[in-house]
């Protein structure tokens, strides 16, 4: 028993660690962006198929990349960098446009599901 509630204590602190390391880095990008625009290289968007959602990315001119913003956070963060002077690029402006549009899909009622209502005759050769 003590080993496993040991375990559990080591996993917790890991995720704990874990997570408050990648916030840091992710305050940090964005720290950086915003009060030197002049080192961003592009920003750029990142597509998760886990969530099936688009994460802001930015790399900056000494090479390395960092995320900005998760897909709920999209909107205000490109706010804040558009106020600075940093845009995505017209495909990833479109990539997004695209991905905010309502996808319209036209189906069957679920009842139907191909057959012919009852008392119509079929077609011949269905």
């Amino acid at each position: 028993m003590l080993e496993l509630l040991t375990g559990f204590v080591a996993l917790a602190a890991f995720l704990a660690i874990s997570y408050f390391r990648g916030r840091t880095k992710k305050e940090g990008a964005l720290e950086t962006a915003l009060s030197s625009p002049e080192e961003v290289a592009r920003l750029y968007l990142r597509h998760s198929p886990e969530t099936d959602a688009y994460w802001l990315h930015v790399q900056f001119r000494n090479g390395r990349k960092r995320l900005l913003a998760a897909p709920w956070e999209l909107d205000d963060m490109l706010g804040q960098l558009e106020a600075r002077g940093l845009h995505l690029d017209e495909a990833d402006r479109a990539l997004l446009a695209a991905a905010e549009a309502p996808v319209v899909r036209s189906r069957q009622p679920a009842g139907n599901c191909g057959r012919t209502a009852a008392g119509v005759p079929m077609r011949a050769g269905a």
